[in-house]
C-alpha cells in the first residue's frame, strides 16, 4: 500500500477493500513520525460495472469519496495521526479520480 499502485479486478460483482489497521500501516512506514504522509492508488480494472469501495480497518478514519468506479483510479493521501503503540491512528483522504 506504501506508496504504490494497487490494480484490482473485482471479479464478477461489486466488492469493498479493507485497508490494514492503523498498527499495520505504521508499522510499515519505517521513520514514520505524526505528520508524515504517502500517496497511493488504487486502480479498477473491472471487465463490467463493478464498483470497489475502501472500507476503514481499525484506527483508520477515511475522508473523501471512497468508490471506485469500473476504468477509474483513485489517489489517495494516508496521513500519521498517532504513532503510539496501542493507538496508532491514520486519516486516509480520497484526493481525486482519474476516468481511462
Amino acid at each position: 500500500m506504501i506508496g504504490g499502485l494497487i490494480k484490482r479486478d473485482p471479479a464478477g460483482d461489486n466488492r469493498s477493500d479493507v485497508t490494514p489497521t492503523a498498527a499495520q500501516i505504521v508499522a510499515g512506514f519505517a521513520g514514520g513520525i505524526v505528520g508524515s504522509s504517502f500517496e497511493f492508488t488504487i486502480r479498477n480494472d473491472a471487465d463490467a460495472a463493478e464498483t470497489i469501495t475502501l472500507t476503514a480497518g481499525a484506527g483508520v478514519t477515511l475522508s473523501g469519496t471512497m468508490t471506485i468506479a469500473q476504468n477509474n483510479s483513485k489517489r489517495f493521501l494516508c496521513r500519521l495521526d498517532n504513532i503510539g503503540s496501542g493507538t496508532e491512528a491514520v486519516t486516509i483522504y480520497s484526493l481525486g479520480t482519474v476516468v481511462h
